[in-house]
């Protein structure tokens, strides 16, 4: 199975427009900037990374690729190419991503991101979503723990470099399956989480100060 990584920050590419009419097209990911071996079997491809939000018409057309796993974005609002379409990662992004439903790994992480929690409740409806990143975004809440909580499948969740207190961690204690939580840098630091698991000695999720 191929492992691709796109990174849109280091190799701008060029976009023509589909037609309304037709399916979405790939031909976004076949450019030869973006140094795709010849010949590569996109139904094979498992995982996908990018540096900038993908456009909604681009994100739709994943929806060609059955076999892809894991999808990482992270937009620190960093990548700049002329005449290059980027899209904006709000929560009408989200829903267009809730709609590859076998996602099991996937990164909405970094400064220039612009969901809310209602944005987070399309994702918390994927069905074999096991891997989370959401590190960076600026508008994820102890309110968007509870919320991801919710989430029977989630075993690991990043959150570093978010505004999460004891209070977010508190709410997670209701994630079923969740094994563990990057944590550094939110304000919940070293001495806080040892006190949150002195007071839920029970507690075992807590695992990482950084992301594996």
């Amino acid at each position: 199975m191929k492992s691709l990584y796109l990174s849109l920050l280091l190799f701008p590419a060029c976009y023509a427009a589909p037609s309304q009419e037709a399916a979405p097209s790939l031909e976004w990911l076949t450019e030869e900037a973006l140094q795709f071996e010849e010949g590569t079997d996109y139904q094979a491809v498992t995982e996908l990374r990018f540096s900038s939000t993908p456009t909604d018409e681009h994100l739709r057309s994943l929806q060609q690729l059955p076999r892809l796993t894991s999808l990482q974005i992270w937009d620190e609002g960093c990548f700049q190419a002329p005449g290059y379409p980027i899209g904006l990662m709000n929560d009408d992004t989200l829903a267009l991503i809730a709609e590859l439903h076998q996602l099991e790994s996937l990164a909405i992480a970094g400064w220039n991101v612009f969901y809310s929690n209602a944005g987070l409740q399309h994702i918390v409806q994927m069905p074999k979503l096991a891997k989370l990143k959401v590190s960076m975004a600026p508008n994820v809440t102890d309110e968007s723990m509870r919320i991801l909580a919710q989430m029977p499948t989630l075993t690991h969740l990043d959150i570093t470099y978010t505004e999460i207190t004891e209070a977010g961690l508190s709410y997670l204690l209701e994630a079923a399956k969740l094994e563990n939580v990057a944590y550094g840098w939110t304000r919940t630091q070293e001495m806080h989480a040892q006190r949150f698991l002195k007071a839920h000695p029970q507690t075992t999720f807590l695992a990482g100060f950084e992301a594996p």
